[in-house]
């Protein structure tokens, strides 16, 4: 069989994550993917149906690999217990372990085995811990991560955590995902998969092979064979099944041909091949593009809340899990909570589908510890340089945030400018000079997201002066791309010719005007008097009050008995700098160090 790329994003997803669970399997379990003829096409994945067989338990062994609690449990210990060697931070540290062995050990009380008694031993002993006693601590918790990690304890709850991350944010508490069926064990839960996304996408390409034969005598075989294999619960395939049966081979001839009974059937809207035998596409399928139809149907035209799926579709969604990566954005506020910080993103291109699952696995796997879309970009510019502008405007980059409880999902599609291309291109190295990762994914989602820089450079100066800390040399950088992005965007418009790359020059510059005055006003024990002027500055900066901008400065100039540098003048005329770039470049200048000023920027 074959599962065709698609133009749709989502579906593009569910098939990288399909092939990232079978070779997933194929490296670590021994799963033969030749044995199936498995192959990836210009278009297409082919192999052989059995394949699908070994499905459920693939996607088993993929999942609980991902989301492996006893490593997750055991990074956060050797975190906390890195810290707690500062005697300062042992405290909390401390306070941290006690927190992750109590939680973990209720965790593994409700699952009745062997070793729960030790590691509430080891809990015990943890507790009476002391800062002189780290070793000891040390080797309670490598004894504790070896219990964890056995299968009989590992594995369960693993598989209860993967399914609730898979039931918030992708598909709900449907099938499998049900808590109805978190007692049940690992073979049970597969059979309920393999039951109801695997068995009708193998039914469905038994019974179009047998269509295609036109051969009466193999389709009653086929269909009275199947029909006394059907149990009291039918999948959507499998009623179809029944009615070719009856109204074929029955005792009275109700339709002329198989093709008379199917045309009753919609096609499916997602594939427009396959024929979707009655199911309907809805929340189940994937959360965040999905809502509840049935419940819903006000607010569908003519209350038609009817969106056929096909049983292949429907496979090829379960795996949209897979084949998503996890982006944290840590830069967020403090008053976003974990859950609201955590996105899954996705690399969408056209092309070759080879190239599309080659991009997203070199998206999940790049050079940062954290994974993000501005990550991938420079990595990918550092090794294709010379055909990365083309492929920069043809990306389409999707995050998306869900919550299945509050039926919230959040949605970004970013696509790259021709102009913020062309600046990626050309100047990648003005964003990886900011090695402050965090800054760097907030900058970098501004620019997806078509935001002014200077919003961002004006909480950063604000922040610095209210907590009385120097600026670092990151916001002048922030600056300096902000004004390369306002060149490339007249250069795509037509309003320039090039890009004049004297303007950083002007920038480092005023910063330095300021850095100067700031040393002035310290050696004339004037720095009180900094954060104040600092402060009009900025309020006229933002409020485009040029006039008081321009009269603050020349107060500032004259109570230094300085000269006023001419490119002060561009705050009025504006010709080659904006205003807010000259202000900003010389507040950053006046909260900086003196030996700041004197680094190449």
């Amino acid at each position: 069989m074959k599962i065709y790329n698609s133009d749709n994003w989502f579906y593009k997803l569910g098939i990288v994550g399909f092939n990232r669970i079978m070779k997933y399997n194929q490296t670590y379990n021994n799963l033969d993917l030749d044995k199936f003829n498995y192959y990836i096409n210009e278009d297409y994945i082919q192999f052989d149906v059995e394949l699908l067989n070994e499905f459920a338990s693939c996607f088993y062994k993929y999942f609980i690999n991902q989301y492996d609690t006893a490593k997750l449990t055991g990074s956060h210990l050797d975190w906390n217990m890195s810290r707690a060697q500062d005697k300062s931070k042992f405290t909390d540290s401390f306070k941290d372990i006690k927190k992750i062995i109590s939680d973990k050990n209720k965790k593994i009380a409700k699952l009745k085995v062997t070793g729960y008694n030790r590691c509430e031993e080891i809990a015990n002993q943890v507790k009476k811990i002391k800062y002189d006693d780290l070793d000891k601590l040390n080797h309670l918790l490598d004894e504790y991560k070896v219990i964890i990690s056995e299968d009989k304890i590992n594995i369960p709850i693993t598989i209860n955590y993967f399914k609730s991350v898979l039931s918030n944010s992708f598909f709900g508490q449907v099938s499998f995902l049900n808590v109805c069926n978190n007692s049940k064990s690992i073979k049970e839960q597969e059979q309920i998969i393999f039951n109801d996304y695997v068995q009708p996408v193998i039914d469905s390409e038994n019974l179009k092979n047998i269509i295609s034969l036109e051969d009466e005598e193999e389709l009653k075989k086929f269909t009275v064979d199947k029909c006394d294999e059907i149990s009291s619960k039918s999948s959507d395939v499998e009623k179809v099944i029944k009615v070719i049966n009856k109204d074929i081979f029955g005792k009275k001839r109700k339709a002329k041909s198989v093709n008379e009974i199917l045309e009753r059937y919609n096609k499916c809207q997602i594939c427009e091949e396959e024929i979707s035998y009655g199911s309907d596409y809805s929340d189940g399928n994937f959360i965040p593009l999905a809502i509840s139809d049935e419940n819903s149907q006000n607010m569908f035209w003519n209350f038609n809340a009817k969106y056929p799926i096909c049983p292949v579709c429907r496979l090829v969604l379960l795996c949209t899990a897979a084949g998503a990566a996890t982006v944290f954005k840590n830069y967020m506020d403090e008053k976003y909570s974990y859950n609201d910080k955590l996105y899954y993103g996705f690399i969408s291109m056209d092309g070759s589908l080879k190239n599309l699952i080659d991009q997203n696995e070199a998206f999940r796997n790049q050079s940062s510890k954290d994974i993000s879309f501005e990550q991938y970009v420079l990595d990918y510019i550092g090794q294709k340089k010379e055909i990365s502008l083309w492929q920069l405007q043809n990306i389409l980059y999707v995050e998306f945030n869900a919550d299945y409880g509050s039926k919230n999902s959040k949605l970004n599609y970013f696509n790259i400018p021709v102009y913020l291309a062309k600046f990626i291109v050309a100047h990648s190295d003005e964003l990886q000079s900011i090695k402050d990762t965090k800054l760097r994914k907030e900058i970098f989602d501004a620019l997806l997201k078509n935001q002014n820089l200077q919003n961002i450079v004006d909480l950063k100066l604000r922040s610095c002066v209210k907590t009385e800390s120097f600026t670092d040399l990151y916001v002048l950088r922030i600056i300096k791309i902000e004004n390369y992005l306002k060149q490339y965007k007249q250069l795509c418009e037509g309003g320039i010719k090039e890009v004049d790359d004297s303007a950083k020059k002007n920038l480092d510059f005023i910063y330095w005007q300021g850095s100067k005055i700031a040393t002035v006003y310290r050696d004339n024990n004037g720095e009180n008097k900094l954060p104040g002027i600092c402060y009009r500055l900025l309020n006229a900066t933002k409020a485009g009050n040029k006039k008081e901008l321009m009269d603050t400065v020349i107060r500032i100039y004259m109570s230094a008995q300085k000269e006023i540098p001419y490119l002060f003048l561009d705050i009025i005329k504006e010709s080659k700098l904006d205003y807010e770039e000259i202000a900003h470049s010389f507040i950053a200048g006046l909260n900086s160090k003196e030996r700041e000023s004197k680094e190449e920027k």
